[in-house]
């Protein structure tokens, strides 16, 4: 049993003493064999964490579901961890449902449903696999031992209660996030069509397996893609970039102005790699958080006091060679203007 409380982190700052009680909470319920807990808009709405959440919600096990997927799940068990959601999709050979409507004659892949997928987000929701909620799932995801407790600690912070809606892992350009859903099809981000500049537009570098969240006009709802390859059909037309959905594996075409457009807009966000790696990618300033940007300023202050201190000095050691220079010395006591000249 889970008692849980939730109550805004603004009015537990005013309280004060909510830290107190819930401690006494907690033990007060473990004596009764029950875990209590608090949450508070840093774990109930900061993403992608709900967003994951909203997905594994999506697979949850069902009266009706085939007995295999149960299979699944154990092949899935028996495979050494830690691995990603796309190795264990390639090392089960079951990793597809094949199906057909009433007025089809032959069965085909149903692209929007991958078992192994599912069995993996039941896996996790039961507890007997941890997976990273902390960054919007993929074949990339990792998975590995279940953890001890029910959640990670929160690790974001409220930047000031004047900005309750941004947390420190979100970026400073991003707005209310708590909304934001995934997309059903590729349309749904209303990507805005190529006015034909492409041959005239520098090159963009994307390395395949890279993997990009895309947003719709509005920031409400996403799309996780992985780039695959640059592609040509034919001479006359520049190349695309051929990127594909991550769990349903749809695949779209983006042109270079398409993709500096969404950069332009925030609607394009790298998910792979550190944050040095991905720092030359599109949407890779969207990406920098809070506490990344105050500390470059601080870096950058550092650095605009040391190159005013030089100027000082330098101003400093060219008076004192002007003072000292005969061809300065202007009738009795007289120096040159040089000492008047204010400082940088």
């Amino acid at each position: 049993m889970v008692v849980v409380d939730v109550m805004p982190v603004n009015v537990q700052r005013h309280f004060g003493w909510v830290g107190q009680r819930t401690q006494a909470m907690q033990n007060h319920f473990a004596g009764l064999g029950a875990h209590y807990t608090l949450l508070d808009e840093r774990t109930l709405h900061i993403k992608p964490l709900i967003g994951n959440l909203r997905t594994m919600w999506m697979h949850k096990r069902l009266a009706c579901q085939p007995s295999w997927v149960t299979e699944i799940a154990q092949e899935i068990r028996r495979l050494a961890l830690p691995t990603t959601i796309g190795a264990a999709m390639r090392a089960i050979k079951r990793n597809a449902v094949f199906g057909r409507s009433a007025d089809d004659e032959e069965w085909k892949v149903v692209g929007e449903i991958n078992p192994v997928f599912t069995a993996i987000m039941q896996l996790a929701m039961a507890g007997r696999i941890g997976i990273d909620l902390r960054v919007p799932f993929s074949q990339s995801t990792e998975v590995t031992a279940p953890r001890r407790a029910f959640t990670v600690v929160p690790t974001t912070e409220l930047l000031s209660p004047l900005r309750p809606n941004h947390t420190e892992s979100m970026s400073y350009n991003d707005g209310d996030g708590r909304y934001l859903q995934p997309i059903k099809t590729f349309h749904d981000l209303e990507i805005p069509v190529d006015p034909g500049y492409g041959f005239h537009m520098q090159g963009i570098k994307m390395r395949p397996g890279e993997t990009y969240m895309l947003l719709n006009p509005e920031k409400t709802r996403f799309g996780t893609f992985r780039f695959v390859s640059w592609i040509q059909p034919v001479a006359a037309f520049p190349a695309v970039a051929k990127l594909q959905q991550i769990v349903t594996n749809d695949g779209i075409t983006l042109s270079n102005w398409q993709i500096g457009e969404l950069n332009r807009l925030g609607r394009i966000r790298p998910l792979s790699g550190n944050p040095s790696d991905r720092r030359n990618l599109p949407g890779a300033a969207a990406t920098v958080t809070e506490s990344s940007r105050d500390a470059a300023q601080r870096r950058m202050a550092y650095v605009d006091a040391c190159y005013r201190m030089m100027i000082d000095l330098k101003v400093s050691h060219l008076a004192a060679r002007t003072i000292n220079s005969p061809s300065c010395k202007i009738g009795s006591g007289q120096t040159s203007d040089l000492l008047s000249l204010p400082k940088f």
